[in-house]
């Protein structure tokens, strides 16, 4: 059972569905990781492969103006649409990369954690992004990843902190 760690809707409890392949975020990555990003008041975020969308349900708790929510099986992510129904809150049923390559909406957060045992959908998603603009000056792209992942330049520049917890990485770039 995954529940969000902190702010409007904590301890809201999110169901994880049954695809083997999907591994939510733990709640101590979240919990570091939007400690380390701050307040969220007013800003737009992008969920990429979000999964059953733990990571993007707690920036909306948090106060995110805006959360979109993006996943090529978003069978677990339409259940997380129900538990809000009056909130700033989109789901979209579609590959990350297609979807970049749609939509004109910049972000000024973007979260990308695909499945690690497929590791050029960080470049394809990485690249795509550098190529499209999503993510707003100023803006901040958060990868999650295996420990054993050597993270890219994101427009010529290395992560600016990467935390680890456990097993997971998590590499923060700033524009």
């Amino acid at each position: 059972m995954t529940y969000i760690v902190a702010g409007k809707f904590k301890k809201r409890k999110i169901m994880q569905g049954r695809n083997p392949r999907v591994r939510p975020t733990k709640h101590v990555v979240r919990e570091g990781l939007f400690s380390a990003l701050g307040p969220l008041a007013g800003m737009h975020f992008l969920d990429l492969c979000a999964g059953v969308g733990s990571v993007g349900c707690e920036a909306l708790s948090r106060g995110a103006a805006q959360v979109v929510m993006v996943d090529i099986d978003a069978t677990d992510l339409m259940r997380v649409a129900e538990l809000f129904p009056n909130e700033p809150l989109v789901v979209v049923r579609q590959a990350a990369q297609r979807y970049l390559k749609q939509v004109s909406k910049t972000f000024d957060i973007i979260y990308v954690d695909p499945p690690w045992d497929k590791p050029q959908l960080y470049t394809e998603i990485m690249e795509s992004l550098e190529a499209h603009h999503q993510l707003n000056p100023g803006g901040r792209l958060v990868v999650e990843a295996s420990k054993r992942f050597d993270f890219p330049l994101f427009f010529g520049e290395p992560p600016q902190r990467i935390y680890q917890y456990g097993q997971t990485l998590v590499g923060v770039y700033q524009l």
